[in-house]
Order: structure tokens, then sequence, then C-alpha cells
């Protein structure tokens, strides 16, 4: 069952994310305010979550010190979303060995799956 941290400052929107996750089967769903970038660090440590759902711009005003802290996490997925234009972000990290150089083409194409011709 995939756990779920909504790390988010503006109150509403995380409850509102919350109220709506809560009732799907199949999540585990925590919620919790956030003041700043250690809290959001020391909740992750603490809970352990698969994906992490952030409001824009939050915690992302500090993106560089989040994606540096994030490398230790190589599973975890980090959904921002935009209350202001209804957009939503999704970041994974992928690591991709490469046989031939020709090959960084499928990882600028993301079709996930290397040509072994090339």
């Amino acid at each position: 069952m995939p756990r779920v941290l909504i790390a988010e400052k503006e109150i509403l929107l995380g409850a509102a994310i919350q109220s709506f996750l809560a009732g799907k089967p199949g999540l585990d769903v925590i919620s919790i305010p956030t003041r700043d970038l250690a809290e959001l660090v020391q909740e992750i440590e603490r809970v352990q979550p698969d994906v992490v759902i952030l409001g824009e711009p939050g915690h992302l005003s500090e993106p560089a010190q989040l994606l540096t802290y994030l490398r230790g996490y190589p599973k975890l997925r980090v959904v921002v979303v935009s209350a202001e234009n209804n957009m939503v972000r999704v970041y994974d990290r992928h690591e991709v060995s490469l046989k031939r150089a020709a090959q960084i083409l499928d990882v600028l194409h993301d079709d996930g799956n290397l040509s072994s011709e090339q």
C-alpha cells in the first residue's frame, strides 16, 4: 500500500487533498503542516513515504536543497500541486545504465526501453 505524505504549508489545500485521498482504498495517507524545508526533511525521514505531495511555491523556494536531500530516496515521487492554475508537476527519479552513448536518445524520449541496436 503506497504511503502518501501531504506536507503542505497552506492548511486548506492540504486538508482538501487529504479529504479527497483519505477515502481511496489502497492508500496510507498522512497529512502534516510543515513550516520549512528542515521540518519537511524530518517528516520524510520519520514517515518514509512513497509519495510526497507539496503545494507550490511552498517548499520549492529551496529546490536545490530539496533535490540534494532527496538523492537519498531514489524511489520517492514528489507531486507538486498549484492551487492557482490547477497544474500538477510530478517528479520521479530514474537511474538508467547505458551500454552505448546513443541510448541517451531513449532516455530523452522517455520510452522506458533502451534499444540494444544503437
